[in-house]
């Protein structure tokens, strides 16, 4: 079904629903306004890190099992802030500051040592991907 497939009365609901202001347009928050009474939210800054993430490795045809072993340096199974800035340099993601990097990992991994395994690290881009 398309917006061909609607009856005029049909699109005048709708417009209806969206145009809070009734002014005949619908406006940007309008617009973000309905898609969150349907359930769809913006994204954190850390969740579209993620996503810019995901995106990248896309674009350098890597999986996140090989961006987990570039920023894993040394073996230990586990991904420190310090890795993490490391490898968001070498993706050329140099906008990214240290704040925000305590924030996505706090925000995804509440370990006090800021240290993220494997399993979480695929966990948090698995949720992402989709």
């Amino acid at each position: 079904m398309g917006l061909g497939d609607l009856t005029n009365s049909e699109v005048d609901m709708v417009m209806r629903s969206i145009d809070i202001d009734g002014d005949g347009s619908i406006q940007y928050k309008e617009f973000t306004r309905k898609l969150q009474r349907c359930g769809l939210r913006s994204l954190s800054a850390q969740e579209m890190l993620v996503f810019n993430i995901i995106k990248t490795l896309k674009r350098l045809n890597k999986s996140k099992s090989d961006l987990f072993a570039l920023i894993n340096k040394d073996g230990e199974g586990l991904v420190t802030r310090k890795d993490f800035k490391d490898m968001l340099n070498a993706l050329n993601m140099k906008e990214v500051s240290n704040e925000d990097i305590k924030n996505f990992i706090d925000y995804f991994y509440k370990d006090e040592k800021g240290e993220i395994d494997l399993k979480s690290f695929l966990r948090i881009f698995e949720k992402y991907e989709r």
